[in-house]
């Protein structure tokens, strides 16, 4: 199965919603509000249209805001009343289906809806809508480094503009080196001085009115790992092809580039055997001559081990071969729940995890080793299982006997990746902001993908394929964690609730959000802040 990055896009922001806390509200008399309408859309398609205030004689009203030079960014007025009446073709309570004219070109239109003598504020249609945005480095830039924008309507007929502004002046002006309607790719100049940018978008469509704030970034220069010195493994006792245990040599060497500050731990060509857990110090890379010229291996074991390269994070492992014989995990991070924990880069691996390579189920003793290895099924034996902020998972052929991966993190990349998976595992994804593009994805028997709680992942061009065991799940969030409340009163952005909720339940299942269900406000969404007792504070008013 490949993947429309338009769907996924845009359902992965809405995942939240899934696992939101859902609640109800007694409908009143009001004016017109939309919430939500449906793009991108051209003239002769059908716009959805969401809210409340309005009635089967309800209709929608639209403006032509016109094309023209996009001018420096500026905050975008009020469009102009009036405009050309549409009849919808259906409408409800709370939606509206009406039709873009064939004879009304291309570009941004404002929408209003009128019922019983009221009109709603103005709505853009095909407005660009940046969601999040992520560079290089995670939530940072670098000069000469890359940016990405994420969000809807970003781009159309290749014609979308990005302006970088300081002090209210625009310091540079970009074209993205590719662009769709869900994501703009930008390069930055190695000149471009350090210093929080905002950033603005325009789409092609709109002039000078066509401008969205994307929001803010810093850029800076980023190095890793920090220290430039070399630690070569052989200096420390190390004999690749050897057949003894390197162990305590490469173990001496990390330990003498942590206490260096960092540094690069290298493994000239050849094979390495390894029989102990390697632990890797902040701030230091493992680094090969290349995939296909340094392997570093563990033999057969009756117990395995828990991992077979560890670190807390801020460490790199790249240009290897790892290959071993009974694993349990092969690459394992720390938790990294604090904000800066993270920056943890797998590049260019070659990694061979395979419990069952030495085993025959034909065998006079074989076939007990096999079941011990399969049953009960390692549901938590990963390949990688790494959590934080910027972890860069790049150009990796991953096969583990069990799962691949499990991640957790934030503002990261996992691209150009081809994992293969054994027994019956599923590999989770999990995290905020996370690009996970361009990946083949082969499952075994019994094996699934899962979307863990997060939001704003970009998923895209990824092949996923023989998953046809376990739940037939290509890719599953199942979800349905919810807590029903009602409400009392609400008071800006703060709510008050007829009967306090299980908030145990709550804050284990993730849910963070209220979704009202039904009554006034229907199909609204908000993030919760905060709660105590009966209060909820929202990140912003309904």
């Amino acid at each position: 199965m490949e993947n429309n990055p338009r769907n996924q896009l845009s359902k992965t922001k809405l995942l939240i919603a899934f696992f939101a806390f859902f609640l109800s509200s007694v409908a009143v008399k009001a004016a017109p509000v939309v919430f939500w309408h449906s793009d991108p859309v051209k003239p002769g398609e059908t716009v959805l249209i969401e809210g409340s205030g309005w009635n089967s004689n309800a209709r929608a009203t639209i403006v032509v805001i016109p094309d023209g030079k996009p001018g420096d960014p500026q905050v975008a007025g009020t469009p102009s009343a009036g405009g050309r009446d549409l009849i919808p073709l259906q409408a409800s309570a709370t939606s509206m289906k009406v039709v873009w004219p064939s004879d009304v070109p291309m570009g941004l239109l404002a929408l209003r809806v009128q019922a019983d003598g009221e009109i709603s504020a103005p709505s853009v249609l095909n407005s660009p809508s940046p969601w999040w945005m992520q560079g290089d480095w995670g939530a940072e830039a670098s000069p000469g480094g890359w940016l990405r924008i994420f969000g809807n309507c970003l781009s159309f007929e290749k014609k979308a503009a990005v302006a970088l502004r300081q002090g209210g002046k625009t310091a540079l002006m970009l074209t993205p080196v590719k662009q769709e309607c869900w994501s703009l790719n930008l390069e930055l100049p190695k000149s471009l001085a350090s210093g929080e940018y905002e950033l603005w978008v325009h789409n092609g469509h709109g002039g000078a009115a066509g401008w969205r704030k994307a929001g803010s970034m810093r850029v800076a220069p980023h190095q890793f790992p920090l220290k430039n010195e070399i630690f070569d493994v052989t200096r420390y006792g190390a004999h690749p092809n050897s057949g003894y245990d390197d162990s305590l040599a490469v173990q001496k060497a990390l330990d003498a580039a942590g206490k260096n500050g960092g540094g690069t731990v290298y493994f000239p060509r050849g094979r390495y055997l390894l029989q102990r857990t390697l632990e890797i110090p902040r701030h230091v890379l493992l680094k090969g001559a290349g995939k296909d010229m340094t392997q570093i291996y563990w033999p057969d074991r009756g117990e395995p081990l828990p991992a077979l390269i560890r670190g807390s994070n801020s460490f790199g492992i790249e240009d290897l071969s790892i290959m071993a014989a009974n694993h349990d995990c092969g690459i394992v991070s720390g938790e990294n729940k604090k904000d800066g924990e993270g920056n943890i880069y797998l590049r260019r691996l070659n990694i061979d995890l395979n419990a069952f390579q030495h085993i025959s189920i034909h065998g006079e003793h074989d076939g007990g080793n096999f079941i011990n290895r399969t049953w009960p099924i390692r549901a938590k034996s990963y390949a990688i299982l790494v959590y934080g902020e910027n972890v860069q998972l790049t150009d990796c052929d991953v096969f583990s006997s069990f799962s691949p991966f499990s991640i957790g993190v934030r503002d990261s990349l996992v691209r150009n990746n081809r994992f293969s998976i054994g027994t019956g595992c599923a590999w989770p994804i999990g995290g905020d902001r996370l690009i996970f593009e361009d990946n083949e994805i082969e499952g075994g028997p019994m094996a699934r993908g899962t979307g863990e709680s997060g939001e704003y992942w970009y998923f895209a061009r990824n092949k996923v394929g023989r998953m046809s065991t376990h739940d037939s799940e290509a890719f599953t969030t199942d979800g349905g964690q919810r807590e029903p409340v009602k409400i009392a009163s609400v008071a800006g952005t703060t709510v008050t609730l007829e009967t306090k909720p299980n908030w145990k339940y709550v804050e284990q299942m993730g849910l963070n959000h209220l979704y009202i269900t039904n009554g006034l406000g229907a199909g609204q969404m908000r993030l919760m802040k905060s709660h105590e007792d009966l209060k909820i504070e929202l990140d912003k008013p309904w």
